[in-house]
């Protein structure tokens, strides 16, 4: 081999570790975009829950002070109400009809 060829090489090897690098990194982040979509697909849904972002940092779905006003708000009492009794047919009422 020559001083030439080694070279090369080189120059090969260093630039095949850098795109080794470059493509680990590439795929880090495409397996955490996955694990996110699959966390949002089939992971637990529920309105109540807040949100967490990754630096650890919680947002609520709410502001504060409007939680604020609905604790000071007082409740009211509604009157209980009463149901119809449901319109049942009576067979001797109905009718039968015959198709042709």
């Amino acid at each position: 081999m020559t001083q030439q060829n080694i070279e090369t090489i080189i120059q090969e090897n260093t630039e095949l570790h850098t795109k080794v690098s470059v493509l680990e990194e590439e795929l880090e982040n495409v397996q955490r975009q996955l694990a996110w979509l699959k966390k949002q697909i089939f992971g637990r849904k529920t309105e109540q829950a807040s949100v967490i972002m990754e630096d650890g940092i919680q947002f609520s779905f709410f502001n504060e002070e409007i939680e604020e006003e609905t604790e000071k708000q007082i409740s009211v009492a509604v009157p209980a109400h009463t149901r119809k009794k449901r319109r049942t047919q009576r067979k001797d009422k109905l009718t039968q009809h015959s198709c042709f």
